[in-house]
């Protein structure tokens, strides 16, 4: 799993050389310039992300590397590079500017849902992206607030990372996020463990509370009850209760 901590960013002028020797524990995320790799500190090129991770088993790494590189779709993120240095594993992404998580969190500050129109962009991003994983046969089993990335919070555009969940499509589930699997069976990856968890991030977005709630069928009676928005109301049902192409003609 990707853990990213936000911290210092810098303009592609700037440089900084970060060592990690001193951290153990930590993810970090930074933008520096140019790239080169030494024994024991990082320089990276352009805006970028690096995440760092002190997972020891080679396996899981190993098993986000290559889902990367087995995917080749604008919505799903692609590995920049990756290698381990220290007793650690080292991924460098692209860089994103905040994740749908940081959008929740500061509409939740002031009450808000999020804007119609962000919500149908952010939408679509994300039917375009399972739609690709399923299409290679894949789960991506872990959507969620936090594993969609934002380059732009304006219009919604939108990017699915952290592949630590994503299973062949039938195969054990590795791991995932109770809060919005709802009651979808959680042993085998599927398409519809996708769906229902983007169906709840929409609904989160929409401004349903949705972790008082640990069945499909409560979920959908809220939206019902709660969302104003006819198009974005059946929209987040279909995700919920017939997802695939239904869910997307009506984005």
């Amino acid at each position: 799993m990707l853990f990213v901590l936000q911290g210092t960013f810098f303009t592609s002028k700037m440089w900084l050389l970060w060592r990690l020797a001193p951290w153990s524990n930590a993810a970090f995320q930074v933008c520096i310039h140019p790239i080169s790799f030494g024994a024991s500190t990082i320089v990276a090129s352009e805006f970028c992300q690096v995440v760092s991770g002190t997972c020891d088993l080679d396996e899981d790494f190993m098993h986000e590397v290559k889902i990367s590189q087995d995917l080749d779709h604008k919505n799903l993120v692609k590995f920049v590079k990756w290698f381990s240095i220290e007793k650690r594993h080292v991924i460098i992404i692209p860089f994103f500017p905040r994740s749908v998580a940081d959008m929740m969190n500061r509409k939740s500050l002031v009450r808000q849902a999020a804007p119609l129109a962000a919500i149908q962009v952010i939408a679509r991003y994300c039917f375009d992206a399972l739609r690709h994983l399923h299409s290679k046969k894949l789960c991506y089993a872990d959507l969620k607030p936090a594993n969609i990335m934002l380059q732009n919070v304006e219009d919604g555009h939108a990017t699915l990372v952290d592949y630590g969940a994503t299973v062949p499509i039938g195969s054990p589930i590795r791991e995932f996020t109770d809060a919005f699997c709802m009651d979808v069976d959680t042993a085998v990856g599927s398409e519809k463990l996708d769906w229902v968890c983007l169906g709840t991030t929409l609904a989160q977005l929409a401004g349903v509370i949705t972790d008082i709630f640990h069945s499909v069928v409560e979920l959908v009676d809220q939206v019902h009850r709660t969302i104003q928005d006819e198009k974005l109301k059946q929209l987040i049902v279909a995700c919920l209760q017939n997802p695939s192409q239904t869910a997307i003609e009506l984005c």
